[in-house]
């Protein structure tokens, strides 16, 4: 995985927490300049075992403003628009020069419960207002076509995926039933955290979660929305005081379900189960299935994990995306890969 990558030891025990600050590797690209909530440079590592990359630099740049990534694409600041917003998809679409790269995501985007915290401790509250969102409209609306709804805890594209029963149709009145057999009394209001810029496994941003407070609404759930930049809201919702609604999503880091089901809802990941889920089955099973070489009893293993999961309904389940990068004519050699990194950059060259 991405953060595993080959380091000095000595450069780590010089510099403790602060390596990420002084990194010493072996790849194809050298640190050179990282400017917070703006940019990361590398240059060219001359002396990487495989040979100088073909390009001299890097420079991953930030673009909170989805109109202000376009521009810079379209002048040619920029070269490729990774986590390209649903805003401006069409306008891509429209412009011949741009090549769209399309690819299945291992990636699930949707919204948190607060699983500890009343009325969303009620596994009945939590699988009412799954019935509360159109999760078709949303994804034609926002998504331009480049989403599927949920139907597992898994997306398509990893391997164990099994659509689940039943599945969460659009049905508000159905909600609202279920809302009061719960014996919850609406309306009521909660807070409702968001990320303000897109995501790879959310390229609409924090319209999603403004489609979501008003299907919400609709069922008698005043959600009070507020948005912060992705380090703060990572910060708040995995700092154990947070106790509202929030917008939650994942892209795969390595092909294996246990990266998803069990990093993201079992207890013993504290860190990424921000949902605060708990399922001593779950957690049963996750050991199970880590330490089992057997493919086919994985699948089964992961199968069963996907069901407890759905029926616990921890998340508000809403999609998963295709990655849609944005690539210059002059661009060569960028390929695409599930988990949205940018792999093999080394062989990526720029020319007419």
């Amino acid at each position: 995985m991405v953060w595993n990558g080959v380091v000095s030891p000595t450069a780590a025990a010089k510099y403790g927490k602060d390596f990420r600050n002084n990194p010493v590797g072996s790849g194809p690209f050298i640190f050179k300049e990282w400017k917070s909530r703006d940019s990361i440079t590398l240059d060219a590592n001359p002396a990487y075992w495989n040979g100088k990359p073909q390009v001299d630099h890097l420079v991953f740049k930030e673009y909170p403003d989805p109109q202000a990534a376009l521009l810079a694409l379209k002048r040619g600041d920029i070269q490729i628009l990774g986590d390209v917003s649903s805003t401006v998809l069409p306008a891509l679409e429209a412009d011949k020069s741009i090549k769209l790269l399309t690819q299945p995501g291992l990636a699930i985007s949707g919204m948190g419960f607060p699983t500890d915290t009343p009325p969303f401790d009620n596994v009945k509250v939590r699988q009412a207002l799954e019935y509360s969102i159109d999760r078709d409209a949303i994804n034609k609306a926002l998504f331009k076509g480049f989403a599927v709804p949920m139907v597992s805890p898994l997306p398509a594209s990893e391997w164990s995926f099994q659509p689940q029963q039943p599945t969460y149709n659009y049905d508000p009145e159905k909600a609202k039933k279920m809302l009061a057999e719960a014996g919850l009394k609406t309306p009521f209001s909660f807070d409702f955290l968001t990320y303000n810029s897109p995501r790879g496994y959310n390229p609409a941003g924090p319209d999603l979660a403004v489609a979501i407070q008003g299907y919400l609404k609709k069922v008698g759930i005043d959600a009070n929305l507020s948005k912060l930049d992705m380090g703060a809201f990572l910060a708040t919702v995995r700092g154990g005081k947070y106790h509202g609604l929030f917008m939650r999503g994942w892209t795969g880091d390595n092909g294996d379900p246990d990266n998803f089901v069990c990093e993201l809802w079992s207890s013993r990941n504290p860190v990424d189960n921000t949902t605060h889920f708990k399922s001593d089955e779950v957690d049963k099973l996750c050991v199970q299935g880590l330490a089992e070489t057997d493919h086919d009893k994985r699948v089964a293993i992961y199968q069963k994990v996907q069901k407890l999961i759905w029926d616990g309904a921890p998340d508000l389940f809403v999609n998963s995306v295709e990655q849609v990068p944005a690539v210059r004519p002059e661009v060569h050699g960028f390929q695409l890969n599930p988990t949205q990194m940018f792999f093999d950059m080394e062989k990526v060259s720029l020319g007419k």
